[in-house]
């Protein structure tokens, strides 16, 4: 068997890097394009990294979404939040999350998927099942 071809073959069950990989890449298009969806602008990938991070969790500290997001800072996390948010001045957001401050320390804001972003997560999730 040649090398090239070992690497691709598996146990029954186990899927490899390549299908890994193009699944991932398919997910990561779906996103996009539901996403795209409630926006008209091209989307990056970090900021479609940054819906999967909010709905990862029940909710999330803006702080603790600039964390997962590593390089991307504070600033940027918040017109991400936005974006996907109420939006800014005469920008209209997606209105797929709601945002709160912390009742004890009203510097921290949280955010979470509301029933919109949850909706079009289970599109995206719905894809792939």
């Amino acid at each position: 068997m040649a090398p090239a071809a070992a690497a691709v073959v598996t146990t029954k069950g186990q899927r490899t890097m390549a299908q890994k990989v193009t699944a991932a890449t398919a997910m990561l298009k779906v996103a996009r394009r539901l996403l795209q969806a409630n926006d008209q602008e091209r989307l990056e990938a970090r900021f479609i990294q940054a819906f999967f991070e909010i709905a990862s969790q029940e909710s999330i500290s803006y702080g603790e979404l600039a964390k997962r997001l590593q390089p991307i800072n504070q600033p940027d996390v918040s017109r991400y939040v936005q974006r996907f948010g109420p939006g800014r001045f005469e920008d209209p957001g997606m209105g797929l999350i709601e945002e709160w401050r912390d009742p004890q320390d009203q510097r921290v804001k949280y955010c979470k998927l509301n029933a919109r972003g949850r909706k079009v997560l289970d599109q995206i999730i719905g894809a792939f099942e």
